[in-house]
């Protein structure tokens, strides 16, 4: 069901979209981590977000965008299997005042609005640091921020981003992607 590998990347590659993360991208202020979540007043919800590609419908209207720094991440797409993307989109967290729990949170969950069958979309995670921040899953299995580590489980698993307490960045990019 979830699948860690390390390495994912030859270090050229990741060096790549390290430097690239870090010091050339233009980062958007986001003043929570997850939408319509418990604790949007924490002083500590917030991140910096950069969509590198995105599709939605809203009242049947179709709507798609690509970032023009899209060809950055092709090395990650070229090693999942994927059929379409969804969206994909690196989040940089400062360092906060004390460590945060996003809440709990699906990236795709099977609804009217969903008609795709939750089963056929994958969520990856690409980290781009190491840190002591971590994913956490609703059972309790936690992921650690490793460089170049990648992380791929169902969309319809409930997981949140923990922040760190040890390094002034977690960076890590989130796919979401239709499996064959």
């Amino acid at each position: 069901m979830m699948e860690v590998l390390d390495n994912f990347l030859p270090y050229q590659d990741f060096e790549s979209i390290r430097k690239y993360l870090i010091d050339i991208i233009q980062w958007k202020y986001q003043p929570y981590k997850v939408t319509n979540g418990s604790n949007e007043n924490d002083v500590d919800n917030y991140q910096f977000e950069h969509e590198f590609y995105f599709q939605q419908s809203w009242n049947g209207h179709f709507q798609y965008g690509m970032s023009p720094d899209f060809e950055t991440i092709v090395p990650i797409l070229n090693k999942i299997n994927f059929l379409a993307l969804h969206k994909v989109k690196a989040n940089l967290e400062p360092l906060k005042s004390k460590r945060f729990f996003s809440d709990f949170h699906y990236d795709w969950a099977d609804s009217i609005e969903n008609p795709i069958p939750s089963s056929k979309m994958t969520t990856a995670i690409y980290y781009i640091n190491t840190c002591d921040g971590y994913t956490e899953f609703e059972d309790g299995t936690k992921t650690q921020c490793v460089a170049n580590r990648l992380i791929k489980f169902p969309s319809n698993i409930k997981h949140r981003g923990v922040s760190q307490i040890d390094n002034r960045l977690k960076t890590v990019i989130n796919l979401n992607y239709f499996t064959p």
